[in-house]
């Protein structure tokens, strides 16, 4: 059978979607044979730092991770993306950038880790524009 991401995410129910006080977004991670195939991460207004580092906000031991792989930065304009100079590249669906408007859905790429943007509704409403 191919592996497929994201087919294991189910639709939550209203009390399992209730996010913490700050928290704008999760990142939803799907790495193939992961140990905890459901993670998500918060994300919250100003610098989300991902990457292999323990000091990391949000660490990715996985193969193709760089030590300082990307930031996610969220600010009044909405949330972007930004690769760090890292050897393996950020990839958001499928195209390789440096730098990136991140919409709802959007899936960011390290080598084998994917993790996908989902905005919560009503906690940042520049995240909810559509790009022109």
């Amino acid at each position: 059978m191919r592996w497929r991401p994201f087919t294991w995410l189910r639709r939550r129910s209203r009390a399992e979607a209730k996010a913490p006080v700050g928290v704008v977004a999760w990142l939803a991670l799907s790495v193939p044979g992961a140990v905890d195939p459901c993670a998500r991460f918060a994300v919250r207004a100003g610098v989300t730092t991902m990457g292999a580092l323990s000091s990391s906000t949000i660490v990715l031991t996985q193969a193709g991770v760089s030590k300082r792989q990307a930031d996610l930065r969220v600010d009044a304009d909405g949330a972007e993306v930004v690769d760090l100079g890292s050897t393996g590249g950020t990839s958001v669906n499928g195209a390789r950038v440096t730098r990136r408007r991140l919409r709802d859905g959007d899936v960011i790429a390290f080598g084998v880790v994917r993790l996908r943007f989902e905005v919560i509704p009503g906690r940042h409403p520049a995240l909810h524009r559509r790009r022109p």
